[in-house]
């Protein structure tokens, strides 16, 4: 009889097995997901990024090149 008990337990467990992966598999993700918001990291990076361009059209302006001479004129 112990053996009959415990087949009936494996085929319960068998029928489960795909219901308790697809539960588990969505707790994981829901535990895993996180919000995208914006760390320090990204503010530090944003604001290089905008002194560095700024910076490079101010030495454009500032160079020979682009300023108006007297041939221009």
């Amino acid at each position: 009889m112990y053996e009959l008990n415990q087949q009936v337990f494996f085929e319960k467990a068998m029928r489960d097995h795909h219901r308790l992966l697809a539960l588990s598999e969505e707790a994981r993700l829901i535990a895993s997901a996180k919000t995208i918001t914006p760390q320090l990291w990204d503010a530090v990076t944003l604001n290089l990024g905008n002194w560095l361009i700024d910076l490079g059209c101010n030495l454009r302006s500032r160079s020979l090149y682009t300023k108006l001479s007297k041939k221009h004129a």
